[in-house]
């Protein structure tokens, strides 16, 4: 996953961008890309062979337990149970069970028991708390307002964005000591820009390459305090019928995760829902929320975008 793929995908491509077109650069921008050919071959879990680094490889770091070692200090700190990083995973991965276009179509729907009895990849991971490696892409489109207003479709707003760092991508050591509060500033830079609060928002595109990982964003943008993820998936808070919808149409951990473009298809299913448009379709959401990576790969972006 090198830095270049990093740079023009999800809500970091879309920023740049939005700030092109804004500055008069130019007046239409692609954003997105694809990968084939990269998993399979009995390479293991997502992450296993993408970029691998000289001190970190040799040791079997891949993505897994590196976001699992920050998953670890928050139940350590806060309580948090394999029984809620569960009940997050199979509220996810039901959602995709219902989408034709999610890779896990069909095979749900999915129970907390169900996570809990499938094999372990990296305490406190589950393998069906961890994302699937799906071949393919995304792709958004980004002109100016008033050019938009002339076009087929209903136009979705860049309201605000923000993005965060934390140091290398990859490097160890990765703690939630270091960095699992990563992406605090970022959303709040975007909420204020476009004058919401996160719990405003009618549906989430959050980054879930596990289930801890939702459970930390959750709390990271403001949905519930820190601490206090675990409780608000159990009670029902991110399901498609619940107060925060996430992630409907069945996120990295059921739809896909295809290199770094599973970002852009955060993107991308937010403007879906708020034309209307998409698979398991909100009824009339206005604004969405999307994010993209998070603690263990220590970058953190953020969007809210808006019916225009």
């Amino acid at each position: 996953m090198g830095d270049g793929m990093l740079d023009t995908a999800g809500a970091r491509g879309v920023l740049k961008a939005a700030a092109a077109i804004s500055s008069g650069l130019c007046d239409i921008a692609v954003v997105g890309g694809g990968m084939a050919g990269k998993f399979g071959g009995g390479r293991g879990p997502v992450g296993a062979a993408v970029d691998p680094v000289e001190f970190v490889d040799v040791w079997g770091a891949y993505s897994v337990p590196l976001f699992a070692l920050v998953a670890q200090g928050h139940m350590r700190r806060f309580g948090t149970t394999a029984e809620q990083l569960a009940t997050a995973a199979a509220t996810i991965r039901s959602n995709g069970s219902k989408n034709p276009e999610a890779m896990m179509f069909g095979k749900g729907p999915y129970t907390p028991e169900d996570v809990l009895a499938s094999p372990m990849v990296a305490t406190p991971f589950h393998l069906l708390d961890v994302c699937l490696t799906g071949e393919g892409g995304a792709a958004v489109v980004l002109t100016s307002s008033e050019r938009a207003r002339d076009l087929p479709h209903t136009p979705v707003r860049v309201l605000g964005a923000g993005m965060e760092f934390a140091g290398n991508h990859g490097m160890p050591p990765v703690d939630y000591e270091s960095v699992g509060r990563l992406g605090v500033q970022a959303a709040e830079r975007a909420c204020g820009l476009a004058g919401i609060a996160a719990a405003e928002a009618d549906v989430f595109e959050l980054y879930d390459p596990n289930s801890f990982e939702l459970i930390r964003q959750l709390e990271v943008i403001g949905l519930c305090e820190e601490g206090e993820g675990g409780a608000f998936v159990e009670a029902g808070s991110i399901a498609l019928d619940g107060p925060y919808p996430t992630n409907p149409e069945g996120g990295c951990l059921s739809h896909s995760w295809n290199g770094t473009q599973h970002m852009t298809l955060k993107v991308a299913e937010a403007t879906r829902q708020l034309r209307g448009t998409a698979v398991n379709q909100l009824p009339a959401p206005e604004l969405a929320v999307v994010a993209n990576a998070g603690s263990g790969t220590r970058h953190f972006e953020t969007l809210v975008l808006g019916k225009d």
